[in-house]
């Protein structure tokens, strides 16, 4: 039967059938009692609605945040969630966790919605997970972000009455004035973050937070203070942080930001002391007649230093033979993008492993990398370049050379070459210029060899008494190129030229930073203890590998921290020694409860204050008894402190 002329139709392929008639459909009043439950069997439903597994929930398509949060919060607040938290965990394994407290110099912005959230679902987790995990915030109520925005808001165009009050002030209580102002902001803020953390529906003990400026922790804080002192972990010394001149304050490494900056990159030869043990250095015999005595070498650079024609045209017709002794002093090159740290400049630093060299150019004979000397010369555009001889790095060490315009006595353990690990070939000369004073590196090998920490750079950015005469009173910033004009005009300068490179600012006033030693406060890491006779290195070490200590990640860097540093900096003081009381150290300041005075065996030295007593703190600064807290103020000379706290 030919089926090409039958039309096709449902009725003859039951396969093709339309989706609102549902397969297997009984025929009659059956059809009638069908129901749509699940709505796969109601007229017109699909058929495939009953193969989907969808949930049933009360949650509305709307969020509503803006009645339902408020509405959140209240029934939280009264039905203490979490304390009733709390309450179904306690006896639990506890799950230590610190909140590292935000600066309470604002509202909340995204930052802190992301730190605050992130906490939380720890906190929650942890808890799911039958954990008794507690979270206790906290606020940080001191530093610069605070004082930074109370003198921003009193310079206001608003507040010109309170501005000109605070400039009729006495230093002292300008001081006093300001401190008021920052408490009360920070209590002001305080409120305001917690309400809004609150409304991100976190869960925390906000009605007991912790503040760095409650008389509580200001207490526990000196406590540990004062047993670190009496563990002689405490010691007071010079250092290189970075220093915000705008500010004139120490900077953290969290409050830098980088951003491009124009500055001079200048090449510096500084003439040898002998050249005679700088060629031996170099295995350079000697040769009487190229050269000579050391008066016949000055006299030769005296002659062609008087006929700068003359004697061009003679090293343009001779230039030195590989192997020879040159008849000129030699020089060490170094290389620097802060001309202003020359003053302060105590040595010169070479890797022991490196291969350096003897090398000619242009008239000149200096000494370099010898990896560095292609590149040096073509930036420079040299045009005679002649390798004299080659020596390791290690025997230059103790050759000492003369200061381009600072002068020293022979006998002073300056102006040397010394040994440093960190000296390397990717920028430079393979000599790097050391200013023990400005710069955390050149410090480090100033301890090691003894040098002093010099830093002639006052807190406002100018040279003090102690710089070059042309130099005093002028910022750093001006000095850079008067710097570069002088070492010019005494013929040191090699090279020089402007580059742009990411330089680290001021976070509040985008102010670029410098490198200055302050006297400082360091807790010494690897300082044995008077008790445990084992250093904190390496009870924090041990502490951080301990069976219960969660080391992904904070663990692992809780170990890799104390390995690398010896000390710690516990202090942020920008104090000038001239600025303190006939040389005496500022003095020690314990907080202990007012009601203990001389009459508790437990204290030494001690006597209880008035309220209206006053002392200075650990920075110098005056401070007054407040709130139940006395200060128990003990005095002595420079470096000797005697603890002020309970008996052990």
């Amino acid at each position: 039967m030919n089926q090409t002329n039958q039309p096709a139709s449902s009725a003859h392929h039951p396969a093709v059938q339309p989706l609102t008639t549902p397969p297997n459909k009984a025929e009659g009043a059956g059809a009638e009692k069908g129901t749509d439950k699940g709505g796969d069997k109601g007229p017109g439903k699909s058929p495939y609605r009953a193969t989907l597994n969808l949930p049933q929930t009360l949650f509305p398509m709307k969020a509503n945040l803006v009645q339902n949060e408020p509405a959140s919060v209240k029934r939280w607040s009264q039905m203490k969630l979490y304390e009733k938290v709390r309450a179904a965990r306690a006896g639990r394994d506890r799950y230590v966790f610190h909140d590292g407290p935000p600066y309470a110099n604002g509202g909340i912005h995204l930052g802190h919605l992301m730190n605050k959230c992130l906490k939380d679902f720890v906190v929650r987790t942890k808890t799911m997970a039958g954990l008794d995990c507690s979270y206790i915030p906290g606020w940080d109520c001191h530093g610069l972000p605070i004082e930074h925005k109370v003198m921003t808001e009193m310079m206001e165009a608003g507040n010109a009455a309170k501005a000109e009050k605070l400039k009729s002030l006495t230093e002292a209580q300008r001081r006093m004035a300001v401190r008021r102002e920052c408490q009360k902001s920070a209590e002001k803020y305080i409120k305001l973050q917690a309400a809004e953390m609150v409304r991100l529906l976190t869960m925390a003990d906000y009605e007991h937070p912790y503040m760095t400026m409650a008389p509580t922790f200001e207490g526990a804080t000196l406590e540990v203070l004062a047993g670190l002192m009496e563990q002689g972990l405490v010691a007071r010394a010079l250092k290189p942080v970075h220093w915000s001149i705008a500010n004139e304050t120490a900077l953290a490494e969290a409050e830098l930001e980088y951003y491009d900056r124009e500055d001079l990159s200048i090449y510096v030869d500084f003439e040898a002391d002998d050249a005679g043990k700088v060629y031996d250095a170099f295995g350079l015999p000697e040769d009487i007649n190229a050269e000579g005595s050391e008066e016949e070498t000055e006299q030769r650079e005296e002659d062609s230093t008087d006929g700068p024609e003359e004697a061009g045209d003679e090293a343009a017709s001779k230039l030195p033979k590989p192997g020879v002794r040159p008849g000129v002093r030699p020089s060490f090159m170094i290389w620097t993008t802060t001309p202003w740290t020359l003053p302060a400049n105590l040595a010169i630093a070479v890797n022991e492993k490196f291969e350096y060299a003897l090398v000619y150019v242009d008239g000149n004979v200096t000494v370099m990398a010898r990896d560095a000397i292609e590149r040096v010369t073509q930036a420079a555009k040299a045009e005679d370049v002649v390798v004299i001889a080659t020596t390791l790095g290690k025997k230059l060490l103790g050759l000492r050379y003369r200061h381009p315009f600072v002068a020293s006595s022979a006998s002073a353990p300056v102006f040397t070459i010394l040994p440093a690990d960190y000296v390397t070939l990717e920028d430079g000369t393979g000599l790097v210029h050391t200013a023990p004073g400005h710069g955390t590196e050149d410090y480090q090998t100033g301890l090691r060899w003894g040098l002093p920490v010099y830093c002639p750079v006052k807190h406002d950015g100018t040279y003090d008494a102690t710089a070059p005469d042309w130099l005093r009173g002028i910022t750093i910033w001006d000095a850079n190129q008067k710097v570069v004009d002088h070492i010019k005009n005494s013929g040191h300068l090699f090279y020089a030229h402007k580059f742009t490179h990411s330089y680290p600012h001021d976070w509040r006033g985008k102010t670029p930073v410098i490198f200055r030693a302050t006297e400082q406060w360091f807790v010494r890491v690897d300082q044995p203890t008077k008790r445990e006779q084992k250093t904190l290195r390496q009870m924090a070490l041990q502490a951080a590998s301990e069976p219960n200590t969660d080391r992904k990640p904070g663990g692992q860097r809780a170990q890799h921290r104390p390995q690398g540093r010896s000390h710690q900096l516990c202090s942020r003081v920008g104090t000038e020694p001239d600025a303190r009381d006939a040389g005496i150290s500022p003095r020690l300041v314990h907080l202990a409860p007012a009601g203990l005075g001389t009459a508790d065996p437990g204290l030494r030295a001690s006597r209880r204050l008035d309220p209206d007593d006053r002392g200075v703190d650990l920075c110098g600064r005056e401070a007054r008894a407040r709130e139940g807290f006395g200060y128990l103020v003990h005095g002595r000379g420079r470096g000797a402190f005697e603890v002020l706290r309970r008996g052990q």
